[in-house]
C-alpha cells in the first residue's frame, strides 16, 4: 500500500476485520488487524496514539469472541507503552482504562454465573 499513510493503512484494516468479525470469520478478523498493529508498531512505535487505538480495536474484537483474557492482555499492554508517550490524561488512555474495567466487570459477572 505505498501512499498509503500508516494511520490509513491501521484504519482499513480495523474496518476490514470488524467486517469479518461481522460475517462471523473472528480468526480472520483477528489475523487482519494483528497484521496491521504488528507493522504500524514497526514504524511509529508501540505508543503512538495511532497504535493505541488500533490496540484498543483489537482488544474490541478479541473481547467480543469471548477471549476475554486476551483482549486485556491487549489493553494491559498499550497501557503500559501509552503511559510514557502520550501520558494517562490522553483521551485514548482514558478510552483503553474504560475498556479494561468494562472486561474485568464482564469476567466478573462469568466467574460469578459459573459459581
Amino acid at each position: 500500500m505505498t501512499g498509503v499513510s500508516v494511520a490509513a493503512q491501521l484504519s482499513l484494516a480495523v474496518q476490514h476485520a470488524r467486517t469479518l468479525a461481522a460475517q462471523g470469520d473472528h480468526p480472520g478478523a483477528r489475523e487482519v488487524i494483528d497484521q496491521a498493529l504488528d507493522a504500524a508498531t514497526m514504524v511509529l512505535g508501540e505508543g503512538h496514539p495511532d497504535v493505541l487505538t488500533t490496540s484498543r480495536a483489537t482488544a474490541e474484537l478479541y473481547a467480543e469472541a469471548g477471549e476475554l483474557l486476551e483482549a486485556r492482555r491487549i489493553l494491559e499492554e498499550a497501557v503500559a507503552a501509552g503511559q510514557f508517550q502520550v501520558g494517562e490524561a490522553h483521551p485514548i488512555m482514558l478510552g483503553i482504562s474504560y475498556d479494561l474495567a468494562r472486561i474485568a466487570a464482564r469476567r466478573e459477572a462469568l466467574e460469578a454465573l459459573l459459581e
